[in-house]
Order: structure tokens, then sequence, then C-alpha cells
């Protein structure tokens, strides 16, 4: 009898455990050269991904999270790591929040200095009853190099503008 009543609480344990179990997993951008995205991410109740990436010919990346909590409370925070195995940073005190009634959300943010060739990652762990989200990831260039652009084209339109002084006017 008490073998009974043992067996039938380590099976209501086991399944109340299944059902409110952690889920994880891991996603691979591979190398970043171009804007790359994992959609649909399906959560519910306690979750925790990385997503992995290496770096390309660009030093910085933007990163984005879009999604929607289909039901009940949403909270999540994202770290940010590096190495084949990751040293990950700190996860962020401010939790995302949905930004309207409907429950969407989103969070962006340029990470600049990385190293071509390097791996870095990018966590995201929060709790849902329901909800839904994407990670996109592009290669975004330094500074230095939209400062190199817009001289080029500065002086562009000074060598067009010397031009069109310059020519001769027919007629005259």
């Amino acid at each position: 009898m008490t073998q009974s009543i043992l067996k039938r609480a380590a099976i209501a344990v086991a399944m109340v455990g299944a059902f409110g179990a952690a889920s994880a997993a891991t996603y691979d951008f591979g190398v970043l050269s171009t804007t790359k995205s994992f959609s649909d991410i399906q959560v519910a109740g306690n979750f925790s991904d990385d997503f992995k990436f290496t770096v390309g010919t660009q030093p910085g990346v933007l990163g984005g999270i879009v999604g929607l909590d289909l039901l009940g409370d949403l909270t999540v925070q994202h770290r940010f790591g590096m190495g084949t195995l990751p040293i990950w940073g700190a996860w962020s005190t401010s939790a995302l929040v949905p930004s309207d009634d409907v429950g969407a959300f989103s969070y962006s943010k340029t990470i600049s200095g990385l190293s071509a060739g390097q791996t870095y990652w990018f966590g995201v762990k929060g709790t849902a009853t329901q909800a839904a989200y994407s990670v996109t990831l592009a290669p975004v260039p330094e500074p230095e190099t939209y400062a190199l652009l817009l001289s080029g084209l500065a002086l562009m339109s000074t060598i067009a503008r010397r031009r069109k002084t310059v020519a001769p006017k027919v007629g005259a």
C-alpha cells in the first residue's frame, strides 16, 4: 500500500516536472556575412536559447529580437558572450516587456569592435505562458566606414559643383 502511494507520488512529480521543464536550444547562424534570422521560435514556460555566430568581414553586428506574447506574462533577458565555448557577460537587468496591448515586443542592439573569424554568442532566457519570437543578426560596418563613405560623397559633390561652374556657356 505504501509503495503504491509512493509510486503514484513519484509519477505525479515526474509529470509536473515534465510540463514545467525548461526548454533550451542552440541555434547556429554560421559565418555572418549577410543578414540571417531564425523565425517563429515558439516558447512556453521557462526557456533559454543561445544563438552562435562567427563574424565575417564586418566588425560590427546589429542584433534584433521581435516577438509576440500570445498568452500571459512574458519576461525576457539577454546576454552576450564570445569564444568556442562561450565566456558569457551578465544577463541584462531590464526585461523586455510588451510595447502595446497586443503583446508585441522588440529589442535591438548594435555591438561593435568584433574580430573577424571570432565566434560570438547571443543568449535569451525568460518565462512565458505562450509566446513566439524571431532573432535577426546583420553585419554592420564600424563608424569609420561610414565616415569614409560620407567624405567620399562630399568630395564627389565638390568635384561635380566645380565642373558645373567652370563649364563654358554655349552661344556667349
